[in-house]
């Protein structure tokens, strides 16, 4: 049996010319309902699912580990909350998408523009986009700022909690335009210059505008850490010229202590930055490419239809992985994860050699002592 089955008895066909690769004065309705989406191998289907399943349940665990985490900043807190629901939203809707990937778009509105349209999946990706930059955000507040930070704590979180929702919605805005459900009818506006400016809008704001501000907010922070470590050296050397003896190696110590902490603070920063740009930098020019795709007659619509179906399981992917961002980078989190594992497996232990059965030998012991 082939990946994808044959699209059945229908004598509606797809018409790839209709796409014309040239940017015209009027916009070309392309009607989406006349697409009949192939069915679904049952195993690829299952296989498939498999990737947003285990990432739910990764972001799951991430929370449930994150609850367990002592951190001292409650906008920090928040924040890693929500990447771990942002993330575990752009599972379920992969997942769902997989599920209803052979209904038809014109049964009703949230298939057409929800899933097969694609609004629901950006607007999660793009929530998740955004608490990044918040999480860069709070970073920036905390080192280069950290005399309001406590202050301002309410203002950063209000700001914080709405700012993903309403960049999110505002940036969606062009889907609604593309896609539109109209008398059980599902239309794909395509060809006109307002489709390609909307897409370059999309662009920067999907890509350019966040990847841009936190690279800037993050050499910021480096920057700042780098002159704190600048710092912490010039004061060791000036206790090291005025103390002497036991005094003198204590203050080495507690430089190199503060020196090392803000080294790995600094890695950490870097690394999960890096990660982030480089995730959403695959999955930006997947993107465009599929764009292309869609706009032109470079390949027909079954293998366009296949290929945005796995960049949506790949969104599901990284997804899954997003934890890793904030799991690898901080300590914290590393700790507390050996520590619920060292407990799990002593409970394991424990289990293990107080599970008593009742053929065990050993509950014959007490009765025949007793008699």
């Amino acid at each position: 049996m082939s990946l994808f089955e044959e699209f059945g008895n229908s004598t509606t066909v797809y018409n790839p010319t209709y796409l014309l690769w040239q940017i015209n004065s009027s916009p070309t309705y392309i009607n989406q309902s006349t697409v009949i989406n192939p069915r679904l191998n049952p195993y690829v289907k299952i296989f498939i699912s498999t990737v947003p399943a285990l990432g739910i349940l990764l972001n799951l665990f991430t929370g449930i580990v994150l609850t367990h985490v002592n951190v001292n900043s409650q906008l920090s807190r928040m924040i890693l909350y929500y990447e771990t629901i942002f993330d575990g939203l752009v599972c379920i809707i992969t997942l769902v998408a997989i599920l209803v990937f052979h209904v038809p778009s014109s049964t009703n509105a949230f298939i057409c523009i929800g899933m097969h349209g694609g609004l629901l999946i950006r607007f999660a990706r793009l929530l998740d986009v955004c608490n990044m930059i918040t999480m860069t955000l709070d970073r920036f507040w905390a080192i280069v700022y950290p005399s309001t930070y406590r202050k301002n704590m309410q203002k950063y979180m209000i700001f914080c909690g709405i700012f993903p929702y309403v960049y999110a919605s505002l940036a969606c805005l062009p889907v609604l335009y593309r896609v539109r459900f109209q008398n059980h009818s599902c239309i794909l506006v395509q060809g006109d210059i307002y489709s390609y400016l909307l897409e370059i809008i999309q662009i920067l704001v999907r890509y350019v505008g966040p990847i841009g501000l936190i690279v800037v907010l993050s050499v910021l922070i480096v920057r700042e850490l780098r002159v704190a470590h600048h710092r912490h050296e010039l004061i060791n050397r000036m206790g090291h010229c005025v103390r002497v003896g036991e005094h003198v190696t204590r203050t080495v110590s507690i430089g190199q202590l503060s020196n090392c902490c803000v080294l790995s603070l600094e890695k950490a920063l870097l690394l999960s930055s890096f990660l982030f740009t480089v995730e959403l930098t695959a999955t930006e020019i997947i993107s465009i490419v599929l764009f292309i795709f869609d706009s032109s007659t470079i390949i027909s619509q079954a293998y366009l239809i296949r290929f945005q179906l796995s960049y949506r399981v790949f969104l599901g992917f990284c997804a899954a992985l997003n934890p890793l961002l904030i799991i690898l980078p901080l300590k914290t989190v590393r700790d507390t994860i050996r520590n619920l594992g060292s407990r799990i497996q002593r409970l394991c232990i424990c289990v293990q050699c107080c599970d008593v059965h009742p053929s065990d030998p050993i509950v014959d012991i007490p009765s025949t002592s007793s008699q």
